[in-house]
């Protein structure tokens, strides 16, 4: 099994990134958003969002865990995952860094598919690095 761990900061409160990202349902941060669709099934932990993108088969992912106190949210990729890997699992958690920073922890577990564990781990920590961008511009409007 493959792992990534991304840290990053931010220069915004911690309380103000994870209101962004504590929100299973809203990928409006999600760069192309205007592209795609998100279909809901649910509510809180057991919850599935669906992606959907022209006539492609949605990405299917549930909400395994979410932990406000802790900021930790922990969730999976259970169908047509779009990265090379399957059995994907994956766990955000925000910490402050002082009175107005933040950190994200961006942990991943999976198996890599069609492609060397060091490929699979390259196109997620690719991906990670994009979707942060995406994050802390989204961040700047607010």
């Amino acid at each position: 099994m493959a792992q990534v761990l991304v840290n990053a900061e931010f220069e915004f409160p911690g309380a103000q990134v994870w209101e962004l990202l504590r929100d299973f349902g809203n990928l409006s941060w999600i760069p192309g958003n205007e592209n795609f669709q998100v279909n809901i099934e649910g509510d809180g932990p057991g919850m599935v969002r669906q992606i959907v993108m022209g006539d492609a088969p949605g990405v299917r992912e549930e909400l395994y865990e979410r932990d406000d106190d802790e900021r930790r949210i922990t969730y999976g990729v259970t169908d047509n995952n779009p990265l090379p890997c399957t059995n994907y699992r994956a766990t955000m958690i925000i910490s402050d860094d002082g009175p107005k920073k933040a950190k994200l922890a961006w942990s991943s577990t999976f198996d890599p598919r069609d492609c060397s564990e060091a490929e699979a781990v390259a196109a997620v920590e690719g991906f990670y690095a994009m979707l942060l961008e995406s994050i802390r511009a989204t961040l700047g409007r607010m």
